[in-house]
């Protein structure tokens, strides 16, 4: 097993020197670039820098993936680096959403299958989402600037990534619920939404500042929760 890991550590090295190499020419490249932004060609050699820039990242993506899905700080540095040099942190950091939405989701459609309540299948995501917060935090403090922002977005990315969503999940859950019980149904539902966002807040209470945009996520999930009041109670 040692000598399987050691072998797969010494090839992502050889291939990641190939990486690197490219990368220092790409850069090279981007640095002659802005001394010609008054040439003709100026545009074509943009594009084409683009285009060496995109052949890159194809050729980087499944060791990308691998290094988000393994949550190996060693890789994932490495490519903050490259990526950072050439100007594309936005693409490296869908590649890091994309990642652990997909795994999020998949528990999300896992709940839905069971047997549980509604309640209890939101209560389980909410647990699992306040859990990566705080182990996505302390991965992404090792790797990225600004990480309270990052996982933060996130968890606002997942939300939105829902399927089925919270609200089609609410609308179905009400029309199996009888008239004298939606209203306590649904304030059971609120109230477990409240309490991830209270948790969630006081796990973000000493980097509020730099996460503000939390406030719009607890905001958007009290929100949905209390129209969807209104709207049973006015069925």
């Amino acid at each position: 097993m040692l000598c399987n890991v050691t072998f797969n550590k010494l090839v992502f090295l050889s291939w990641w020197q190939d990486v690197s190499a490219i990368s220092a020419k790409l850069t090279s490249m981007q640095s002659s670039l802005a001394m010609l932004v008054d040439t003709p060609d100026y545009s074509e050699k943009c594009v084409h820098l683009e285009a060496l820039k995109n052949r890159l990242e194809a050729m980087a993506s499944p060791q990308i993936v691998a290094a988000f899905n393994s949550q190996s700080v060693d890789q994932a540095k490495m490519f903050v680096k490259v990526f950072t040099e050439i100007d594309r942190m936005p693409q490296l950091l869908a590649y890091y959403y994309k990642c652990h939405k997909v795994q999020l989701v998949a528990v999300w459609q896992d709940l839905c299958q069971s047997d549980l309540s509604l309640n209890r299948q939101l209560t389980e995501l909410y647990d699992t989402l306040l859990g990566t917060w705080h182990s996505q935090l302390q991965w992404a403090t090792q790797v990225f600037k600004k990480p309270h922002e990052i996982v933060t977005v996130l968890l606002i990315q997942t939300l939105g990534a829902l399927v089925p969503s919270i609200p089609v999940c609410l609308s179905t859950a009400m029309e199996r619920t009888g008239q004298e019980t939606k209203l306590s149904k649904l304030l059971e539902l609120y109230d477990a939404t409240v309490h991830f966002a209270k948790g969630l807040e006081m796990a973000m209470l000493p980097n509020l500042s730099r996460a503000s945009a939390l406030n719009f996520c607890c905001t958007v999930m009290s929100a949905l929760l209390y129209i969807s009041v209104l709207r049973f109670c006015l069925v």
